[in-house]
């Protein structure tokens, strides 16, 4: 995945090049869509909002540990233009311990992610 070396974090582009690999259940289980995944290692605890609702597609949003279990996960917060895009509040990230978020979306759309300290 695409390291992250601070919060805040902004990215943008589309799903064109990615591949599906991975899935969480929150709650929908089907999901075919390309993962973009980013990585994030922080130095000490944080909590963070993952916000995807400036993108325009339907969107689900989810951080993993290594072992592929989700810590945080959303799909469908009610924001964005159709009120399927996706927005993580509050997830708690321990020091030291390398989370990977993965964005699954519609292929091929353009996206738009914000992670920030939460507020």
């Amino acid at each position: 995945g695409t390291p992250i070396s601070g919060i805040p974090y902004a990215d943008g582009g589309n799903t064109c090049q990615f591949a599906h690999q991975y899935n969480a259940v929150c709650p929908y289980t089907n999901n075919g869509a390309p993962d973009v995944v980013y990585n994030f290692t922080p130095a000490s605890t944080i909590a963070v909002d993952i916000d995807l609702c400036g993108a325009a597609y339907d969107s689900k949003v989810y951080v993993m540990l290594a072992n592929q279990s989700a810590i945080c996960c959303n799909d469908d917060a009610g924001c964005g233009p159709n009120g399927f895009s996706s927005f993580i509040e509050c997830c708690e990230l321990s020091a030291g311990t390398t989370r990977e978020s993965k964005v699954a979306k519609s292929s091929g759309l353009v996206m738009s992610t914000t992670i920030r300290p939460a507020s």
